[in-house]
């Protein structure tokens, strides 16, 4: 584990050094995770446009949280994470799940930054929602699952009455609902894992139509009359003899009458209302926060013409005001005419030679002119969408349009380098779970930290393998060891376990 340790140490500080001369703020996620020896490890991931203009992504630190979970104490640990990379002044947005406690985390967070640096820091306007975790919550509430924050909001909307006991009652029934369905399945013989076309609806019943027309002559001519087309059966064995039935009744579909009053279903209609009403909820929530609609317009592919297209007519003028006014307040500035030397943080036995080829092409090149007109939101987003064969991020960071907009591309860079999900943190979670395994939990919480965070860097190329030229997870650390005052206790701990 000391070699593990004097690696994490090492590397921290390559991490440090990346950081320090990134190309766009440093955007963070973060989430709590329970371990399964009972510590909660708060998880904080980083995501940025590097010096050479490439996406990158690493685990920065996954402290345990003791105590309490409040938005003030997870602050306490990020800051101290941030911190210790140096990367306080040059925070970006944060993106987490909708527990309140990320609120009071972003504002515990703003007051640090305004109080030690003087940066303003809005953590209403800087705060990211997790997509994924909206759309779970939504699927919930549309399959009327067990999260009591989606049930309550999808009842709230509903009947615009807060009721405790109306929770509790439709939870029981629910319960109750789900006890007969699984007693029903154990008194089955096949296993609900196997349960094959007998778990979708729609291909049972097109399973049985396939039989009847076959099972006698009377039906298969009652069917040939009607329906002109064979439509065949499928094959236990065989399951491309699906792509057949259903190919074949694809070509029927426009004669099917989906709006037929006997076709109406109460019950999908309240579910979709529920799931509905999650989205609704959050969608509406991101009118405080102009960084979506400014990716939207950022896009080239879509620009403004989106908007008129498929957003209504009252949601357009508050969408490019706020657009806009992170355009006005933060990058619309004079950019110095030469760049500022990036600081020599990383050792310079890990830099790689840069290719005297390219640095000579790069000499060769005649500047042209930037044209300021073009150098401008509005500008930019009233001309007409483009087809791009790459993402919005790429387009922005290719040299031509970076020298074409020297600043709307800074601002572009910026927005779309924020990470829309909290999915990195889950990553460090499994990754965790796996490293503390029931024959290990004796493992100290800085432990799983470090190896994970090792992983994290493996894994994003931040650590190169001697494989492939680089240093890998190199023994010969002995000037570290002054960092290292609690790997020894770490040892003690695991030789019975090693």
């Amino acid at each position: 584990m000391r070699h593990i340790a004097e690696n994490h140490v090492f590397y921290r500080d390559q991490i440090k050094g990346k950081l320090a001369i990134a190309s766009s703020p440093i955007h963070i996620s973060t989430d709590l995770w329970t371990s399964p020896h009972r510590h909660a490890l708060l998880a904080v991931c980083a995501q940025w446009v590097d010096q050479d203009y490439q996406l990158q992504k690493a685990l920065l630190g996954l402290p345990e949280c003791r105590g309490n979970h409040s938005g003030e104490r997870q602050a306490d640990l990020i800051i101290s994470i941030l911190e210790t990379f140096g990367i306080m002044p040059k925070l970006g947005y944060h993106t987490g799940d909708n527990a309140t406690s990320n609120d009071t985390c972003l504002e515990s967070i703003a007051r640090r930054l305004k109080e030690n640096l003087n940066i303003d820091y809005d953590p209403k306007k800087r705060r990211i929602r997790c997509i994924g975790h909206i759309i779970n919550l939504s699927l919930q509430a549309f399959l009327l699952g067990s999260s009591n924050e989606a049930l309550i909001a999808a009842l709230e909307a509903a009947s615009e009455v807060t009721s405790e006991d109306l929770l509790i009652r439709f939870s029981q029934a629910l319960i109750t609902r789900r006890h007969r369905g699984r007693r029903r399945l154990s008194r089955s013989d096949v296993d609900e894992d196997y349960l094959g076309i007998n778990g979708i609806p729609a291909l049972c019943k097109l399973h049985g139509l396939a039989v009847w027309a076959r099972c006698s002559s009377l039906n298969s001519q009652l069917w040939d009359d009607e329906i002109g087309l064979r439509l065949g059966i499928d094959n236990e064995t065989r399951l491309s003899s699906w792509y057949h039935v259903l190919d074949k009744l694809f070509k029927k579909k426009s004669q099917i009458h989906y709006s037929a009053p006997e076709t109406r279903d109460e019950r999908m209609l309240h579910a979709i209302d529920m799931g509905w009403f999650i989205m609704n909820k959050y969608y509406t929530m991101t009118e405080d926060v102009p960084v979506y609609s400014a990716a939207l317009l950022l896009d080239p592919s879509k620009r403004d013409a989106y908007i008129k297209q498929n957003w209504p007519d009252e949601w357009y003028d508050n969408a490019i005001s706020g657009a806009q006014a992170i355009w006005k307040e933060e990058y619309n500035i004079e950019l110095p005419t030469k760049p500022p030397a990036a600081p020599s943080a990383a050792p310079d036995f890990v830099e790689h030679e840069s290719n005297k080829l390219a640095q000579l092409a790069r000499n060769m090149k005649v500047k042209t002119a930037v044209l300021r007109c073009e150098d401008d939101f509005m500008t930019f987003i009233t001309a007409q969408p483009i087809e791009i064969d790459s993402t919005p991020l790429q387009w922005w960071c290719a040299s031509e349009q970076r020298r074409r907009y020297p600043r709307l591309s800074r601002m572009a860079i910026a927005i779309l380098s924020i990470s829309p999900e909290s999915s990195e943190p889950e990553r460090a979670f499994s990754g965790a779970r796996r490293t503390c395994s029931w024959d290990r939990l004796r493992i100290k919480c800085a432990n799983i930290e470090r190896v994970e965070c090792i992983g994290s860097w493996l894994r994003e190329g931040h650590i190169i393998p001697t494989s492939r030229g680089g240093f890998g997870l190199s023994m010969m650390f002995s000037a570290l060891k002054d960092d290292l005052t609690d790997s020894d206790d770490d040892l003690e701990d695991r030789e019975d376990i090693d």
